[in-house]
């Protein structure tokens, strides 16, 4: 990558860093062709930053078992996060289960999606079947903490 970097004033007299642009030249490719880009803008916060997530301070997105509650408690049903072939069931009814234990995998778009259990408790409805479709949203499993009476 050419890292061209050139700084120019947006006014005549500009006195903030607000009117502070700077000016990068990238060397990209895009489907085995090369390509000159040249980007105008704030000057990034974190210098040397390879991509915009420091300019935008976006954040990396959390991992699968950061994104839903550690709670541990929440709704008893477990519903399909997509649409697929109940691939395989690890568990059934009556079984107890740790809160991000595998219950079965979900076959869609010939990808394996592995679902877990959301909480910690015993399974007290499982009305799902190896080898049958299931649509987004459909019940998955019903768990009961074992707080829950």
């Amino acid at each position: 990558m050419a890292e061209d970097a050139r700084v120019h004033d947006r006014a005549a007299g500009a006195q903030d860093d607000e009117e502070t642009t700077v000016e990068q030249t990238y060397e990209v490719e895009v489907s085995g062709k090369r390509f000159d880009v040249r980007v105008l803008g704030a000057p990034f916060a974190a210098g040397g930053a390879s991509n915009g997530a420091a300019a935008t301070g976006a954040a990396k997105a959390p991992k699968r078992a950061q994104r839903k509650s550690s709670s541990g408690g929440g709704p008893d049903t477990l519903p399909a996060p997509l649409q697929g072939n109940m691939w395989k069931v690890l568990v059934k009814q009556g079984d107890t289960v740790e809160e991000g234990q595998l219950l079965c995998i979900i076959e869609a778009m010939k990808m394996e999606n592995e679902i877990t259990a959301h909480k910690a408790g015993t399974i007290v409805d499982l009305p799902i079947a190896e080898g049958e479709p299931i649509q987004a949203g459909a019940p998955i499993a019903t768990i009961k903490s074992a707080d829950a009476g």
